[in-house]
């Protein structure tokens, strides 16, 4: 899942959020424990607009993704 997860973020950086959700969607079918997929789905949540589901996928974290300081930036 990570060539999919570096064209995704790249998707996101570049503001080209249409394109960037396919990608998080296959990297997170390919491992939903990813971390690092789980929060750049956060951040697509959030230059989205989707501020209701990016709260409800923060509430349901893990002890693994609270050490990540993306996790700590989205809340």
């Amino acid at each position: 899942p990570l060539p999919w997860l570096g064209l995704a973020r790249t998707r996101l950086e570049a503001h080209e959020f249409e394109d960037a959700q396919p990608l998080l969607e296959r990297t997170l079918r390919l491992q939903p424990s990813l971390v690092e997929s789980q929060l750049q789905q956060g951040w697509w949540l959030w230059h989205t607009g989707q501020l209701a589901q990016l709260t409800d996928r923060l509430s349901r974290r893990t002890a693994e993704t609270q050490q990540h300081p993306d996790y700590w930036v989205l809340q």
